[in-house]
């Protein structure tokens, strides 16, 4: 996947029983972003146009991997509590992220998302870019 805009940060890619999503962003801080974009993507939302809610979040874990895991699980809780939450500002590390939300009340989901998972998870930097993909347990 060749990404040079912001719109095309992730793209869902063909899984056979759960939905995966490939991310590529130019920092670490862009990479949880587009993933976080993409799981709202994934879910097919319409949301209100209005921000509801503002909320920070703060999250430590051993490593990368399970540092965007724990951040995807607390955006899907939040949307199984009816708010879809678009990241402000970010600043994510190899093991801790610090994160600024606005939320929008989910007027319909289409697609339910249970879980972000760790099947094949790895997040790699190539000297230019971070690369991830990511499979969600539907």
């Amino acid at each position: 996947m060749d990404i040079d805009s912001p719109s095309q940060a992730f793209c869902e890619i063909p899984h056979s029983a759960d939905i995966a999503i490939e991310v590529i962003g130019e920092t670490l801080n862009e990479l949880f972003i587009y993933a976080a974009d993409g799981l709202c993507h994934a879910m097919d939302l319409e949301i209100s146009p209005n921000q509801t809610v503002e909320k920070e979040m703060k999250i430590t874990e051993c490593d990368i991997e399970s540092l965007l895991v724990a951040f995807l699980s607390e955006l899907i809780y939040e949307a199984e509590k009816g708010t879809c939450f678009r990241v402000i500002e970010m600043v994510a590390g190899e093991n801790e992220l610090h994160a600024k939300l606005a939320g929008f009340s989910i007027i319909r989901q289409k697609r339910e998302i249970k879980a972000a998972t760790y099947h094949n998870l790895s997040i790699q930097f190539d000297g230019k870019k971070w690369h991830t993909q990511i499979i969600f347990d539907v």
